[in-house]
């Protein structure tokens, strides 16, 4: 590296939860919509905790329950987030990367935002959000979020 660089330092960070983050029906069970999304530049806020997020303008392709267009920009947010030199990952859960398209599991927040679950709540499909790869974890996501009080049934 070069001697301008400047080192961040990564701090995972244990989240309290009702159930394991890597438990995908659990997850899927808990979130209020599923969406698949193209993800914008995220800005991560500090909050009163230790502990900031980052939120992303994102542009909704399809949703399960439709808590948003299809084409509407909303705000997705995500826990971590970098404020100064110092990266806060939860889980160890990598934050979105701007203009790649994901498929999320997420709770809407009071304020409106989509809010994505820890662990297994989101993947990178690596496509338009209409290919093979967005279209088989949509559904497989849909299948597993149906069981009990399921997707969009929480409150």
């Amino acid at each position: 590296g070069s001697a301008n660089q400047t080192s961040v330092r990564t701090s995972i960070v244990e989240a309290d939860r009702l159930f394991e983050p890597i438990d995908e029906a659990a997850t899927l069970r808990f979130a209020d919509d599923i969406m698949v999304a193209r993800v914008g530049e995220g800005r991560s806020f500090q909050t009163d905790e230790r502990v900031p997020y980052t939120e992303y303008p994102a542009t909704v392709i399809r949703t399960r329950v439709g808590s948003a267009a299809n084409g509407q920009v909303v705000r997705v947010r995500q826990q971590g987030g970098q404020i100064g030199n110092e990266l806060f990952l939860i889980e160890g859960e990598p934050l979105l990367t701007p203009n790649r398209v994901y498929v999320l599991a997420v709770v809407q927040a009071p304020d409106g935002a989509f809010v994505t679950q820890p662990g297994v709540g989101s993947r990178d499909v690596g496509d338009d959000g209409t290919g093979p790869q967005a279209n088989a974890a949509f559904d497989r996501w849909t299948r597993l979020g149906q069981p009990g009080k399921g997707i969009g049934t929480r409150r």
